[in-house]
């Protein structure tokens, strides 16, 4: 019994989350200017990990096979849909006034850049803080470095001095 409620569960979630993926998907944009974002790599490989180990999840939450297989194919399902959904919503939008930060579940956070607090360098990528709020911008983003000689430059400029090193 526990075996069956354990695959309809697997299907319920994963056509949830295939809904969801296409619902996101539709909001994915172009790269703009004075813009950080992931790489479109990762929307394709997460899509294609999401479809590929979907399909198995299906397959063998029909089939007479131990119960944790389709659990286990749904977490690789997961992990394509996480990937996707970070490759839309993780964004930086920058301009002459302010930083838009917008995190993996689109909440939107914005500051000036005479709030910026600091700077430091990561294993991978970089980080603002701007007070107690920081914001990590990886290596593997797009305009990336753009951002952080923009920031470094209006920074500069209002503050008249670099930013700190943290």
């Amino acid at each position: 019994m526990l075996e069956i409620i354990i695959r309809c569960a697997s299907i319920g979630i994963s056509f949830s989350l295939f809904t969801l993926l296409i619902t996101y998907s539709k909001k994915h944009e172009k790269k703009t200017e004075n813009m950080v974002c992931y790489p479109k790599l990762y929307y394709i490989v997460g899509i294609i990990c999401f479809v590929l180990f979907l399909i198995p999840t299906i397959i063998t939450a029909f089939l007479d096979l131990p119960f944790y297989l389709p659990v286990g194919f749904s977490v690789f399902s997961i992990l394509g849909v996480i990937l996707v959904v970070a490759s839309i919503n993780c964004k930086i939008f920058y301009g002459s006034e302010k930083i838009v930060i917008q995190n993996f579940f689109g909440k939107k956070r914005t500051f000036s850049y005479d709030q910026i607090s600091g700077f430091r360098t990561s294993s991978l990528g970089y980080v603002l803080f701007f007070g107690k709020r920081r914001c990590s911008v990886e290596y593997n983003c797009l305009g990336q470095i753009e951002f952080l000689n923009y920031c470094r430059a209006k920074y500069r400029e209002v503050h008249g001095s670099p930013i700190p090193f943290k």
